[in-house]
Formats: C-alpha cells, sequence, structure tokens
C-alpha cells in the first residue's frame, strides 16, 4: 500500500510539474495592459503573447524565449491593423536579447516609427543583439533606419515579412548566421540585404528597387575548399549601386544559383561585382539587360575561385563580361534572351517567369496559361541536376533562372516518341516506287 501511494504521489508530481511547464497564452490588452509587461512581469520561457489588433506606441525589448504575435500573423488585415509603431527616439522599435535561450519569435506586426542610429550606422526598426530569433509576417516599413539588424554572434530566420520604405538598408547582418527567406524587400535606401563577416543563407526572396543595390557580401569567408554562402531562387530587379546593383561580392565566398537578375544598375558590375573574393561559383542564373561597366558579370582582379556555367548572360550594356573573357558557349552558358513574361524597369508588378507555349505559372490567376514563344532557358540547365520539382511536362533538364527546379517551372513541349511492342522490329524504311 505505502509502495503504491509513493507511486501516486510521484505521478502527481510530475503531472504538476508538466501543467506548470505547459505553454501559456498572455493577451495584450487584457491579462496586460502592454507588450513589455507581459513579457517582463507575466512571461516565461515557451509562451504566447497573443497582442490584440491597434496601435501601440511604445519600444520594448524581447529577453525571453517567448513568442508575440498578432491574433493572425497570416492574415494581411490583421497585419495591417496591429502596429507596434515606435515612439522614442533613436531607439528601435523591437529589440531582441536573448543569449543562452531558445528562439523568440516576432509574427504578425506592422512595424514602423523607428528611428536609430549608432557611429553613422542605421541599427534597425527591429535589432537583435545575441540570442536565437525568429521574424515572420511582418510589414517592416517607413522606418528612419534599418528594417532589421542582426549582430553580436545572433542567429536568425527572417522569413515571409515585407520590408519597404526604409532609410538605409532592408535586412543588415554583421557577424551573425542568418536565414534569409521568401521576404520581399523592395524601395529602400540602402542596400536590400547586406552582409559582413557573417553567414548567410539567401534564397526565395524579391529584392527590387534598392537604392545602395540588391545583396552585398563583405568578408563572409569559410572553408577555402569550396563555396559556402547560399543565393538561390531569388527575383533582383532594378536596384542600384556604385558597385554591383544586383549582387555584390568581396572578399566571400558564394554561391549563386538559380537567380534572376533584371534590370540593375551600377558603376561597375551592374549584374554581379565578384572582387578580391575567395570561391564563387555562378550556375543557372538569368543575368539581363543590366546596365553599366561589365552590366552582366564584373571580376576585379583575380578570377582563380571564379566559376559561372549554365547561366544565360546576354544584353546587358557595355558587355555581357568585364574583367574575364566571354563565357558564352562554354560550360553551358548561353545568350538569349531569356523571353520573360512581363519584365518592367518601372512597375513592381512584373512577372519573371519563362514564357512557355506549353505553360508557365500566372501567380495573378494562380493557373497555368500558354505564350507565343519558348524560353532558351526551358531545360537549359545541368543535365545531371535532373528536374526536382519541376512539374510535367518537362524534357529532363532542368530550367535556369529563379523558377528553375521549382513547382513554378515553365513547362516544355511533348515530344514524339515511337516505343514498339516487344518482338517487333522496325526496319528500313520502304521507298514508295511511283507506278508507271
Amino acid at each position: 500500500m505505502r509502495r503504491v501511494m509513493t507511486s501516486l504521489i510521484f505521478v502527481a508530481l510530475v503531472l504538476a510539474l508538466a501543467t506548470g511547464a505547459a505553454a501559456r497564452i498572455i493577451n495584450v490588452p487584457g491579462d496586460a495592459m502592454t507588450i513589455g509587461q507581459a513579457i517582463d512581469m507575466y512571461a516565461r520561457d515557451g509562451d504566447e503573447i497573443v497582442v490584440a489588433p491597434g496601435t501601440y506606441n511604445y519600444n520594448f525589448g524581447i529577453r525571453k524565449a517567448v513568442t508575440v504575435r498578432s491574433t493572425n500573423p497570416q492574415d494581411p488585415a490583421v497585419v495591417a491593423a496591429t502596429v507596434l509603431r515606435g515612439r522614442t527616439y533613436e531607439r528601435p522599435v523591437v529589440v531582441f536579447e536573448c543569449a543562452g535561450r531558445h528562439a523568440a519569435k516576432l509574427e504578425g506586426f506592422t512595424i514602423t516609427g523607428g528611428s536609430e542610429t549608432e557611429g553613422g550606422h542605421f541599427r534597425g526598426a527591429v535589432r537583435c543583439i545575441t540570442g536565437s530569433a525568429e521574424i515572420s509576417h511582418n510589414v517592416i516599413t517607413g522606418n528612419e533606419t534599418s528594417g532589421i539588424v542582426c549582430e553580436s554572434g545572433s542567429e536568425v530566420h527572417i522569413h515571409h515579412n515585407t520590408i519597404t520604405n526604409n532609410t538605409g538598408s532592408g535586412i543588415y547582418c554583421e557577424q551573425s548566421t542568418a536565414n534569409i527567406e521568401h521576404n520581399t524587400i523592395v524601395n529602400n535606401t540602402g542596400r536590400g540585404i547586406y552582409c559582413e563577416e557573417s553567414t548567410p543563407c539567401i534564397e526565395h526572396n524579391t529584392i527590387d528597387n534598392n537604392s545602395g543595390g540588391g545583396i552585398d557580401l563583405r568578408n563572409c569567408q569559410a572553408d577555402p575548399a569550396g563555396p559556402s554562402w547560399s543565393i538561390s531562387h531569388n527575383i533582383i530587379t532594378r536596384n542600384s549601386a556604385t558597385e554591383g546593383g544586383g549582387i555584390r561580392c568581396e572578399d566571400s565566398n558564394s554561391d549563386m544559383s538559380f537567380n534572376t537578375i533584371v534590370y540593375n544598375d551600377a558603376g561597375s558590375g551592374a549584374g554581379i561585382y565578384v572582387s578580391s573574393s575567395r570561391t564563387v561559383r555562378i550556375h543557372h542564373c538569368i543575368i539581363y539587360s543590366n546596365t553599366g561597366r561589365g552590366g552582366g558579370v564584373y571580376v576585379a582582379g583575380s578570377a582563380w575561385g571564379f566559376s559561372i556555367d549554365h547561366c544565360d548572360v546576354h544584353g546587358n550594356r557595355n558587355r555581357n563580361y568585364e574583367g574575364i573573357s566571354d563565357q558564352t558557349g562554354s560550360n553551358g552558358n548561353i545568350s538569349d534572351n531569356p523571353m520573360l513574361v512581363r519584365p518592367s524597369r518601372t512597375s513592381t508588378g512584373a512577372d519573371y517567369h519563362l514564357m512557355s507555349k506549353v505553360g508557365y505559372w500566372d501567380p495573378g490567376t494562380e493557373s497555368w496559361r500558354t505564350s507565343y514563344a519558348q524560353s532558351a532557358c526551358i531545360d537549359a540547365g545541368d543535365p545531371a541536376l535532373g528536374t526536382r520539382n519541376e512539374p510535367q511536362p518537362n524534357g529532363g533538364v532542368i530550367n535556369i533562372g529563379a523558377y528553375g527546379g521549382t513547382a513554378e517551372a515553365s513547362k516544355t513541349p511533348l515530344r514524339m516518341r515511337i516505343h514498339p511492342r516487344p518482338g517487333i522490329k522496325i526496319g528500313p524504311r520502304i521507298p514508295r516506287i511511283p507506278l508507271p
């Protein structure tokens, strides 16, 4: 009997501890008057702070592994109605300081009114100083500083945000590890994405019309035996800079693949500018109609670690290649009009899918449509890669450009094939004998 009672007491203690450790939901307003009060006074690691629609005119810090979110982060109407507006001058709206903890999360807000600078550098409407953070489904706009800044060894996952009309870079990473994907980064007065002494993975973003350039890597080094930092499946358009309007890579290792880089402008390397870098491979990219000296690809200095293969480099002003020989016709590189569905130098409503007589994906109608032309970039990739997630019909070879290897890859015309039945031999064609 004593053994049974001891077991029951042990089970009760375990259940009590489990119940006490369960994540809680803290509502603002309701359970707490402010977000800062909810975090600092009531929350513990693992809790969710759910913020009702409204405008919250204050700055706050996140120093615990909690989730701070709107009532529905994936509903654009809720995101627009739940506004975090910075009130204190020269401070971020939100600061992450979660050293030694699991990831804190910020989801589903419109974030505006940040105005911090430090030593002449913009330090972000959202600033990650230490620890891990996940920042998703936010609209970060109208800040007198960069949109998101990560530094001091922080590890961040930045996804599904719209970062627009900020004074400074869209995303600025310094000595950080950053996974940056599925963001729309447009109309910022600095760079779209800037990474220095960091480990970035930059995938499936739209980076458009930023006045400091699209992507800028500085001293992002890794194992010199090969490239490590991935820049892939991005749409990089209409950005401008002194060097590297689309992508600038200095003293860094990088693997740039399946990007569409169009209508960028720079004094040197309007498409891609590579300088003093270790190992850089560019492959399966479309680099088209960029404007500037060495408008397509500009390699400054030694090119011992540089390679380019299976790319379409075409129609760039003042040469497609500068600093290296023309690569057209070697290693799968071509130079043809990519026949994009609806490219535009002036509109944000452009469509950079490849024209196809069989089918291209129309994101506006969410349906497959056909075109009068078939892009040369369809089935122009490395045959060794297969087709990954490309839909049927495809030619068994991957497309190049931002949608290559994805479910939105443009389709290939079916080819007639004759498969004879077993045992039936197909002999030589018998010539027709004219009648007398």
